[in-house]
């Protein structure tokens, strides 16, 4: 189960993750692009190696986490299939000018 868990968490981020990197990015100002995007790789990173330490040797009772964490990313990723228009600069390059 706890395999599985961790399949569906890892499945699921990969989707979630580059939505919100892009987004941001692109809703951001131009000349702030790349210190935005580097500061949201860096604290990302950080603060999952700070939960990895957490559940590694502090808390025993990490199993529930992790069934909450991919309940949450399967409701984070259906609500951005589902909900979440494309972006205009991407409409745009794709030469979707209607709906852009």
């Amino acid at each position: 189960m706890l395999l599985f868990l961790f399949f569906v968490q890892g499945f699921q981020s990969g989707g979630r993750n580059p939505i919100g990197f892009c987004y941001f990015i692109e809703l951001s100002p131009q000349k702030y692009a790349n210190y935005l995007g580097t500061g949201w790789s860096t604290i990302n990173g950080s603060i999952f190696v700070g939960l990895t330490l957490f559940f590694r040797y502090i808390d025993k009772n990490w199993e529930w986490t992790i069934v909450f964490a991919a309940v949450n990313q399967a409701i984070a990723l259906v609500n951005c299939y589902a909900f979440v228009p494309e972006s205009p600069s991407w409409l745009y390059s794709k030469h979707r000018y209607t709906e852009c």
